[in-house]
């Protein structure tokens, strides 16, 4: 079996833009994600459903990259796994290592992002990405303070399960046939 990792967008989401600007415009109901872990579906798993943004920290002044993440959904109909990916704790964010070590933040200490008071939880080292400059929040905060309410922008589905070079053919199927289809590719 071949494994891999793929991200389910919104239809109309211009996949170049995306690539350019490291973040989808277009969003998607939150629900698919839990859809999708309640579907039976077989030819993903460790799904994760996130909201992501190039914002400005306005308390800082820098761009930075803000990921909403709620965790890993639990695939309810296979035997439980451990979570690949385990959610920010409410009240927390986490920070890459350019925003903390420019800042002089360490685990424990506070800080504010548009204008919402959070605890530093975890503090990465530096990766060599654009991970350095993402700062991750709990989904339902990241939502709030973009104006997206119960909407996300991408889910990230770990571990994708087929054989042969149709893999790709197989998961757009599954996913499609269990979402909407003009809103998924």
């Amino acid at each position: 079996q071949l494994s891999f990792n793929c991200v389910v967008v919104p239809a109309d989401q211009d996949l170049a833009k995306r690539y350019r600007q490291d973040y989808g415009t277009q969003t998607m109901p939150e629900d698919y994600a839990t859809r999708l872990s309640t579907s039976k579906i077989v030819s993903i798993r460790h799904i994760l459903p996130y909201l992501q943004r190039r914002i400005l920290w306005p308390e800082t002044g820098r761009s930075i990259l803000l990921v909403g993440s709620r965790g890993e959904i639990p695939d309810l109909h296979r035997n439980p796994k451990k979570p690949m990916v385990q959610p920010v704790p409410a009240g927390t964010i986490v920070l890459g290592h350019e925003l903390h070590q420019s800042r002089g933040l360490k685990t424990g200490d506070k800080t504010t992002l548009l204008g919402r008071e959070f605890t530093v939880g975890t503090c990465h080292e530096q990766r060599g990405s654009k991970d350095d400059i993402t700062a991750w929040i709990p989904l339902p905060d990241a939502q709030e303070l973009l104006g997206e309410p119960g909407r996300i922008n991408a889910i990230l589905a770990l571990e994708c399960l087929c054989i042969g070079p149709e893999a790709i053919g197989i998961v757009r199927r599954d996913i499609t046939g269990i979402l909407d289809r003009k809103s998924v590719v």
